[in-house]
């Protein structure tokens, strides 16, 4: 015959039973919203043969002379007109 559980047993086995309900629910909902999916790769960066506006292999003027009379009002009806890494560094 088997032995009946007591109520000393039945209250144990409710706690354990209700954690292990809460972690599943935790887990399950963490899971759930949380994307753990890999994320594609990125290319990197490469800054060979980037160049600052300062570099002088482009335009080796001084910028003290610059000549900033450009065509144009720069308005939107009449913007100004850049034609040249002179008048762009202007």
């Amino acid at each position: 015959m088997k032995k009946p559980i007591n109520k000393k047993m039945k209250t144990w086995l409710a706690s354990v039973l209700s954690i292990v309900g809460v972690i599943g629910l935790t887990l399950g909902l963490v899971f759930g919203f949380v994307d753990f999916s890999p994320k594609p790769e990125q290319p990197e960066q490469s800054t060979q043969g980037a160049t600052s506006p300062t570099n002088n292999s482009y335009w080796d003027e001084d910028v003290s002379r610059v000549d900033t009379n450009w065509a144009g009002s720069g308005t939107a009806d009449d913007p100004w007109l850049i034609t040249s890494a002179e008048e762009l560094a202007g």
